[in-house]
């Protein structure tokens, strides 16, 4: 769909493609998105040159901008962990990775869990090397053989039934590889 808004100093059209963001004729690739940002109603994506590229004056799209770009930043970060298996859940939720903190989507799939910040950051988690996965109030911690170690969680409703599912595909993951 195309946007029309502010940026790069002009009144401009936006368009979000499968693998970036056309901004009249300038093309920002996602390979080159360091975050996306929302700040009253702007739209702030920080580039690996440093570059800040400030997004304005979208109206009432603003929300329908701000999901299209995110889902195709996501699904575009999905093809780069090289995920082609059928998503089982997708929520939104809080993450811990590292040393780094945030909201994003949390994606379930039969053989990992995959957490996509609004940032260059994602990461696929397999469930093959899970050690074990642990559902505490509204958080679930999965450690790794490797000694890693990834929380998410604060999903809602979708909390528990998503941990049970990660359990239930973790189990299944290693019983096939044990054949």
């Amino acid at each position: 769909m195309e946007y029309k808004g502010f940026a790069l100093g002009n009144d401009t059209a936006l368009s979000v493609e499968r693998e970036g963001l056309r901004i009249g004729s300038r093309f920002l690739d996602y390979a080159d998105f360091v975050l996306l940002r929302p700040v009253n109603h702007r739209v702030i994506i920080g580039m690996l040159t440093g570059e800040l590229v400030e997004i304005s004056m979208l109206g009432f799209s603003f929300d329908g901008f701000w999901e299209e770009l995110t889902e195709s930043f996501g699904k575009r970060s999905l093809e780069a962990l090289f995920v082609e298996e059928e998503q089982q859940m997708l929520c939104e939720g809080e993450y811990t990775m590292s040393e780094e903190t945030g909201r994003g989507k949390i994606a379930l799939y039969p053989d990992s869990v995959c957490i996509l910040p609004q940032s260059s950051h994602a990461v696929r988690i397999p469930l093959c090397f899970a050690d074990s996965i642990d559902l505490e109030g509204y958080l679930i911690t999965i450690s790794l053989s490797s000694g890693a170690s990834y929380t998410v969680g604060r999903m809602g409703y979708d909390t528990r039934p998503f941990a049970e599912r990660a359990m239930f595909f973790a189990g299944k993951t290693k019983e096939q590889r044990a054949r």
